[in-house]
């Protein structure tokens, strides 16, 4: 199958916006915490861009595995790096290196919006 699929800037732009909204939910973040955020959305984005790929492929391209499969993979990886580094920021609290009760995985849930 073809890919001819050409990203629509103004949906990833879309994406991004309400990844940022939900990460930063009314916060007021330093400058560079924007940054980060930009960062993390972005993956956001992109992962949400690839499961339409994905749903418009099928999970076989040519008797393999979808590449967008592999593409989730390393985002998600990456978004998890940042939430252990910044549960403050990405969806928990860390306070004297204790963390909260949300779970790794609540706040992989959290960032991505399920």
């Amino acid at each position: 199958m073809a890919h001819d699929f050409e990203p629509d800037a103004d949906v990833r732009r879309e994406r991004d916006r309400v990844a940022r909204k939900r990460i930063i939910g009314g916060r007021e973040i330093s400058e560079i915490d924007h940054v980060w955020v930009g960062i993390v959305s972005g993956l956001v984005a992109q992962i949400e861009e690839v499961r339409t790929l994905i749903e418009r492929d099928g999970v076989l391209v040519n008797g393999e595995a979808h590449p967008g499969f592999d593409v989730q993979r390393k985002a998600s990886q990456e978004i998890r790096g940042w939430i252990e580094r910044r549960p403050d920021l990405f969806g928990g609290d860390k306070i004297k290196g204790q963390r909260t009760t949300k779970t790794q995985k609540d706040r992989f849930k959290h960032v991505l919006g399920m």
